[in-house]
C-alpha cells in the first residue's frame, strides 16, 4: 500500500506481532515493513494511516486529510454541502415508496406477469393481462412526468456511505415493526397476521436504500423512452468498469453495448457468478478473492444481482472477469411468505446458468439447499434455448464452497459429499425422462476427491475466530491463502480443453430421441439425395459443356476457317470479304439441321414421362385427357393461382378446395425447379412423382385430382420449356456458333490481307485477348465472389439475412426517410433481392483489383510458358504453343476449362503453321523487326487490361452472376440466400422465411414468417378502426379474434382458417419493425387512412443504437 507523498507500507502475514522494521526514509517516502497476524493487521495499517501528528511529520510530507487529488477526483467544496443539504432533507421512510415509483411499478408488474405465467385458466389469463396493460400504462405517465435522468456521480463510495447512515434509523424502527409482526403471526397464524407480516416486510425492504436503487430508477427512466435517455446506460458502464458494483437487470443489455463498445475489440470476458444462502458470506468471498469492496453486512444486504467488471492483468486467455453477487436464498424473513420459493428459484436460476463458473457457497454442513435448487435450475435449462445451443451440456462449471467449517475435519463430509452428488445424479435422471431430453452429461466433469484439494472442485474455506457475528467472526490466517488457491483452481479449469459437442451423437443411441433420429435422418437422407441429385446435374453440365457443344462448335469453327482460306486462294481477298457472310450463314444452317434446338420438343418430353412412366392410374390420365370448356392456358393458371390477402382485420371467406390444391401443386413445381437450369427426362420424372405423393396424401375429389393434375402439366411444361429456351439461347450449339462471328470475320480480313502464319497466328491470338479477357475477368470474379460468400453468415442463415433487411431499413431511418422505409416493408421480396445484390456488390468491388492483377499475371505466366515449350519443340511448333497456352491457362484460372478464354482459344489449323520461321517466332526476346508471337500477346495484353476497370454497369452484372453461382454451387448448405419461399403471410405480410420447395418436405410443408405488427401493413382494429400494434404471434397469445364477414374467430384456429400456414409463434420479435410502427405513426395513419394507435406497448420504445449493436451481431 502506498500513501502519496508520505508512507510505504509492505505488510505480510505473521504468527506473531513483530516490531516494525524501517526499510527505508530519504525524507520524502518512508517505507515500513509490517508483519502481524490478521486479527491485528487492521489496527496496526489504521494507525498509519490516520497519523496526523504534525510535530513528527516532515514538511515535505502530508497527512491524509490534506493529500492534493487530481482534478478529476477533487470536486468544488459546494457539492458536498449540496450533497449533505440534499440528504438531510430527504426522507427515506418514503423514498423507495412515493419518489421511486417506476420501480415500485416494474415490481407490480413483474409480479403479475409471474402469476400469469403459473396460470391455467383462460379468463383469469385475460384478467391478469388487463391488470399488466393498466401497470404499463401508468408506468408511461410516470415517466411523461418525470424530470431529465442526468445524474453524474461525484465521490461515488461517499455517497454510498452517507445514504447507508442516513437510512439506518428508519431501517432500524422497520425492522423492529418487523419482529414485532413476526412474533404476532408466530402466536396467532391466521390470515390477517400474515398479511401483516407480509407488509411489515415490504416496508423494512423499502427502508433500505443505496445506489442500486437509484441506478434501478434510472433504468426504468431508460426503458420507458431509450431515445430521450439513450446516454444513460453510459454512467453504470463506466461505474461497472471502475471497480463499483451494478445492481440492475431490466436495462442489463443497454449497459453491456455500452461497455461492448468501450472495451477492446474482440475482448474475452469469463463471468463468475456466487449463489447460496442468506449470510453465508458470499459478497465477503468475493471482496477477499479479488479485493472489490461489495457490500457487507449482518442479514440481507445484498439485493438482486450485483455486477463487477475486473481487468486481468498478464492473462493470455481471458481480459475480464464479470462478478454476478446474487441475493442470498431460503431468508429468514421471507419465510411461509408466498412466492419464496419461486424467488428462490429465479435467483439461482440467474446465478448459474449465464456464468462461465459458478461458487455454490453453503454455510456450515448443510447441503440440503444444493440438493433443493440445482434440480429446479436444471430442469429449467433443459427445455431452454441454451440446452438446444450446447447440446443440453451446463456450459457453467459449478464448484462447492463450505463456509465456517473446521478444516481439519473435512473427511468426515466424504460421505455427505457422495450423497449429495448422487441425489443430484439422479434428479437429473428424472428430470430428463419428464423433459424428455439428455441430462447425463450434469456433474460429469465434476471433481469430487476431497483428499485431493488441490484438483478438487469442493472446498472448505475454514472456521473463525471463536465468534460467529460481525464485526469480531475474522476468519483463519490461512482463509486468504485457501482463497487464492480457490481462485487459480478456477482458472486453471477455466482454461482446460474444452468439451467437445461429439458426446451428442452418443446420446441420438438413446431411446428417449429414437422418434427424434428417425424423423431427422429421413428428412437429412432426403436432403443429401437431392444434393447428390443437383452435383451430378452440375457436372453432366460441365461435361456437355466441354466435350460435347465445344467440341461440335470447334468442329464448325475450323470448317470455316478452311472455307475462308479456300475461297481466298481460288477467288481473292475482294471476293472472299464479300462472301464472307453466305459462307458464315451455309455453316449456320447447317449447324442449326444438325443440332435442333431442343426447347421446342419439351412439352413432348414432358407429356411422355407423365404417360409412360405408370406414375399415374390409367383413370387419372384418362381424367387428365377429357376434354372440357377449361382452357389451362399459362395466363389463366395464374390468375387462378394467385392468392390475394386484405391488409385489415375484415376479410373475406377461405378459397375453394380446387384453387387451393392447384396452388399446391404450383408452388411444389416451382419449388422443385428452383435450381434447374434446363430440361431432363430426370428432373421431369422427380417432380411427377413428388407432385403424385401430394395428389395421394389429400383425400381429393374427381374435380379435384383432375385441378391439380392439369396444373402439373402446365406448370412443369411452361417452366421446362422456358428454362430450356434460356439455356439454348447461351449454351446451344447454334448459340455458341454464332457468337464466334465477329472473332471469324477479324480471321477472314487477316487471311485476305496477306497475313501468314507467323503473323496471322500472332493477330489471330491478339484478337482473341481483345475479345475474350472481360468476360474472362468477369468470370473470374464471379467464381472468387462467389468462394468467399458461400460461409457468410448472411449466407447461411435466414435469421442474419432478416438482420441485413434490416440493417438496410435502419439506415434508411437515420436518413430520415421514411416513405422508403414503408414501401420497403411492403414489398418484402424484393427488398430481399435488392439486399442480397448490394451485400454481393460490396463484394465484388472489394475483390475486383485484385482478381485483376492476379488475372494478367496468370495470362503472363501462361505465355511465358507456351512461349518456351514452342521454342523447344521441333515441328508443329504453332500447336505446341497454343495447347501448351491451353493447359497452362486452364491450370491458373479458376474457372479452368470453362472461362471464356479456353473456350474461344482458336485453333491452329495448317495455314498459321510457323515452322519455317524457326522458333525465333516463339521467342520472348528478340530483334526489333522480327516477328515474336508471345511478345505481341503480352503487348495487346498490357493495353488491354487497362480496360479492367471498375465500373457500375459491370459489377451489377457479376452480382446477379454471383448469386446463381452461390445457389447452384453450395445447394442445400445456404439458407440466407437460397431462394426464399416468399408467401407473405395472409395477415402481416411478412414473407415465409422458409426456402423454396419447402412446400415438398414431409416436416416442414407449412409456411411461416418472422411475424411483425399488423399495423405496419395498414391492418386495423375493427371496432376502433385504430392501427393494431400486435402481431400475429401476439394475436395468438392475447386470444384475439379476426373479423370476417361471417363472423369472428380466434387467431387459435390461423391454420385452419389459412391452410397451408403454420399456427404464429412468439420465436423471434422484430424491433425494427415495433420502433418503425411506434415512430411513424401519423405516416402510418395518413397512408392507409386509419386511426393512430393509442395502446403501443411501451416495449415498442426501442433504442436505435441498441438496435444496430444488435443486427450486427446477428450479421458477424
Amino acid at each position: 500500500m502506498t500513501l502519496t507523498h508520505g508512507t510505504v507500507l509492505h505488510w505480510r502475514i505473521a504468527d506473531d506481532d513483530e516490531d516494525d522494521e524501517v526499510l527505508g526514509d530519504d525524507g520524502k517516502v518512508l517505507t515500513v515493513a509490517l508483519a502481524s497476524p490478521m486479527t491485528s493487521s487492521y489496527e496496526r495499517i489504521t494507525a498509519y494511516i490516520l497519523d496526523d501528528d504534525e510535530a513528527d511529520t516532515p514538511p515535505t510530507r502530508r497527512t491524509v486529510d490534506k493529500l492534493a487529488l487530481p482534478d478529476y477526483v477533487l470536486s468544488e467544496p459546494v457539492v458536498l454541502d449540496n450533497l449533505e443539504s440534499v440528504l438531510a432533507e430527504t426522507d427515506f421512510a418514503t423514498l423507495r415508496t412515493d419518489v421511486l415509483q417506476l420501480q415500485q411499478r416494474f415490481a407490480v408488474k413483474s409480479a403479475l406477469r409471474i402469476n400469469l405465467q403459473r396460470e391455467t385458466s383462460g379468463p383469469n389469463q385475460q384478467v391478469l393481462r388487463q391488470k399488466i396493460a393498466s401497470c404499463e400504462d401508468e408506468h408511461k405517465k410516470l415517466m411523461l412526468q418525470h424530470s431529465s435522468a442526468a445524474v453524474r456521480e461525484m465521490l461515488v463510495i461517499d455517497l454510498e456511505r452517507r445514504l447507508a447512515e442516513c437510512t439506518n434509523a428508519v431501517a432500524a424502527t422497520a425492522q423492529a415493526e418487523c419482529g414485532q409482526a413476526f412474533a404476532a403471526c408466530s402466536d396467532v397464524d391466521d390470515e390477517a397476521t400474515r398479511s401483516a407480516y407480509a407488509l411489515a416486510l415490504k416496508k423494512w425492504s423499502n427502508m433500505v436504500t443505496g445506489l442500486e436503487h437509484l441506478w434501478r430508477e434510472i433504468s426504468h427512466i431508460y426503458t420507458t423512452n431509450q431515445e430521450a435517455y439513450a446516454t444513460s446506460p453510459s454512467s453504470p458502464c463506466s461505474i461497472s468498469s471502475m471497480g463499483f458494483r451494478l445492481s440492475s437487470w431490466t436495462w442489463i443489455r443497454a449497459v453491456l453495448n455500452r461497455l461492448e463498445a468501450t472495451l477492446a475489440p474482440g475482448a474475452r470476458v469469463f463471468v463468475l457468478s456466487v449463489m447460496g444462502v442468506q449470510s453465508s458470506g458470499k459478497s465477503t468471498l468475493l471482496n477477499s478473492m479479488f479485493g472489490v469492496r461489495l457490500r457487507t453486512s449482518v442479514a440481507r444486504c445484498t439485493r438482486g444481482v450485483n455486477l463487477q467488471l475486473l481487468a486481468c492483468n498478464n492473462c493470455d486467455d481471458y481480459d475480464y472477469v464479470l462478478l454476478l453477487d446474487t441475493e442470498g436464498i431460503q431468508s429468514p424473513e421471507y419465510v411461509g411468505v408466498e412466492g419464496t420459493v419461486w424467488r428462490d428459484n429465479r435467483m439461482a436460476s440467474v446465478a448459474i446458468l449465464p456464468a462461465d463458473a459458478t461458487i455454490i457457497l453453503t454455510k456450515g454442513e448443510a447441503t440440503n439447499t444444493i440438493n433443493d435448487v440445482l434440480p429446479i435450475v436444471l430442469s429449467a435449462f433443459a427445455n431452454s434455448e441454451l440446452a438446444a445451443a450446447s447440446g443440453g451440456h451446463l456450459s457453467s462449471k459449478l464448484y462447492f464452497a463450505f463456509n465456517q467449517i473446521d478444516v481439519s475435519q473435512t473427511n468426515n463430509m466424504a460421505s455427505s459429499l457422495r450423497a449429495l452428488l448422487d441425489s443430484l445424479r439422479n434428479s437429473a435422471k428424472q428430470i430428463a425422462a419428464v423433459r424428455q431430453t439428455e441430462t447425463a452429461t450434469f456433474l460429469s466433469d465434476f471433481r469430487a476427491d476431497i483428499a485431493d484439494e488441490a484438483g478438487s472442485d469442493v472446498r472448505f474455506l475454514g472456521m473463525t475466530q471463536g465468534q460467529t457475528t460481525p464485526p469480531n467472526d475474522v476468519p483463519l490466517p490461512d482463509f486468504g491463502e485457501r482463497l487464492v488457491r480457490f481462485r487459480d483452481h478456477m482458472h486453471t479449469r477455466a482454461t482446460e480443453s474444452q468439451w467437445q459437442a461429439a458426446i451428442v451423437a452418443t446420446s441420438l443411441n438413446q431411446d428417449a430421441f429414437a422418434k427424434w433420429a428417425t424423423t431427422m435422418l429421413e428428412g437429412w437422407v432426403v436432403k443429401k439425395q437431392r444434393q447428390a441429385a443437383h452435383s451430378a446435374r452440375l457436372v453432366q453440365a460441365k461435361v456437355q459443356h466441354l466435350f460435347e457443344y465445344d467440341a461440335i462448335t470447334k468442329v464448325y469453327k475450323e470448317k470455316l476457317q478452311a472455307k475462308i482460306v479456300d475461297h481466298n486462294a481460288r477467288f481473292g481477298p475482294e471476293e472472299t470479304m464479300q462472301a464472307f457472310d453466305n459462307i458464315f450463314g451455309e455453316i449456320l444452317d447447317d449447324a442449326r439441321k444438325e443440332n435442333p434446338a431442343f426447347a421446342s420438343q419439351v412439352p413432348k418430353h414432358v407429356r411422355a414421362v407423365i404417360h409412360n412412366n405408370h406414375i399415374f392410374t390409367p383413370d387419372e390420365l384418362a381424367r387428365l385427357n377429357t376434354d372440357d370448356n377449361d382452357e389451362w392456358t399459362p395466363v389463366k393458371l395464374a390468375t387462378k393461382v394467385a392468392r390475394k390477402f386484405s391488409n385489415v382485420f375484415v376479410s373475406k371467406d377461405t378459397t375453394p378446395r380446387d384453387t387451393e390444391v392447384t396452388g399446391a401443386v404450383c408452388d411444389l413445381v416451382r419449388s422443385l425447379l428452383a435450381d434447374v437450369d434446363r430440361y431432363s427426362d430426370d428432373v421431369a420424372l422427380s417432380c411427377a412423382r413428388d407432385v403424385q405423393r401430394l395428389l395421394a396424401s389429400k383425400q381429393l375429389t374427381p374435380s379435384q385430382h383432375k385441378a391439380g393434375l392439369r396444373a402439373l402439366t402446365s406448370m412443369l411444361t411452361d417452366e421446362l420449356q422456358l428454362r430450356q429456351l434460356r439455356w439454348d439461347e447461351a449454351n446451344s450449339v447454334v448459340a455458341k456458333f454464332a457468337a464466334c462471328k465477329a472473332s471469324m470475320l477479324l480471321f477472314a480480313q487477316n487471311v485476305c490481307d496477306g497475313q501468314k502464319a507467323a503473323q496471322l497466328l500472332s493477330t489471330t491470338l491478339d484478337e482473341w485477348l481483345g475479345l475474350n479477357l472481360a468476360k474472362a475477368f468477369e468470370e473470374e470474379v464471379v467464381s472468387v465472389v462467389a468462394s468467399s460468400l458461400k460461409h457468410a453468415r448472411w449466407v447461411r442463415a435466414a435469421d442474419a439475412m432478416q438482420a441485413a433487411l434490416d440493417t438496410d431499413l435502419l439506415q434508411y431511418l437515420r436518413k430520415k426517410k421514411t416513405r422508403k422505409v414503408l414501401s420497403l416493408i411492403e414489398e418484402p421480396t424484393a427488398h430481399a433481392a435488392d439486399m442480397t445484390s448490394t451485400l454481393v456488390l460490396k463484394e465484388v468491388q472489394k475483390c475486383y483489383v485484385n482478381v485483376s492483377k492476379k488475372l494478367v499475371r496468370d495470362i503472363e505466366e501462361s505465355v511465358a510458358t507456351a512461349a518456351d515449350a514452342a521454342t523447344h519443340a521441333s515441328s508443329e511448333r504453332t500447336k505446341c504453343f497454343v495447347h501448351a497456352l491451353r493447359v497452362s491457362l486452364q491450370s491458373r484460372l479458376k474457372c479452368s476449362g470453362t472461362s471464356a478464354l479456353i473456350e474461344n482459344l482458336p485453333a491452329a489449323p495448317g495455314v498459321m503453321n510457323c515452322d519455317d520461321q524457326g522458333p525465333s517466332a516463339f521467342a520472348l526476346t528478340t530483334d526489333q523487326d522480327a516477328i515474336s508471337v508471345p511478345q505481341a500477346l503480352l503487348r495487346r495484353l498490357r493495353a488491354t487490361a487497362l480496360e479492367l476497370r471498375p465500373s457500375t454497369a459491370c459489377s451489377s452484372t457479376m452480382t446477379k452472376a454471383v448469386i446463381g453461382v452461390i445457389r447452384n454451387e453450395a445447394y442445400g448448405a445456404v439458407d440466407g440466400i437460397v431462394p426464399r419461399c416468399g408467401a407473405p403471410c395472409p395477415r402481416c405480410c411478412c414473407p415465409c422465411t422458409k426456402a423454396l420447395g419447402h412446400t415438398s418436405t414431409k416436416d416442414d410443408a407449412l409456411h411461416d414468417t418472422y411475424h411483425q405488427p399488423g399495423g405496419l401493413v395498414g391492418g386495423w382494429v375493427d371496432t376502433t378502426h385504430e392501427l393494431v400494434y400486435r402481431s400475429c404471434a401476439t394475436s395468438v397469445v392475447d386470444d384475439i379474434g379476426i373479423v370476417f364477414a361471417s363472423g369472428v374467430r380466434p387467431y387459435r384456429d390461423f391454420e385452419a382458417i389459412y391452410p397451408g400456414w403454420a399456427l404464429p409463434r412468439v420465436t423471434k420479435f422484430l424491433p425494427l419493425r415495433e420502433y418503425i410502427f411506434k415512430q411513424c405513426q401519423s405516416e402510418l395513419s395518413q397512408k392507409f387512412n386509419k386511426l393512430p394507435c393509442t395502446s403501443i406497448p411501451i416495449s415498442y420504445a426501442h433504442n436505435l443504437d441498441d438496435i444496430g449493436t444488435q443486427l450486427e451481431r446477428l450479421l458477424h
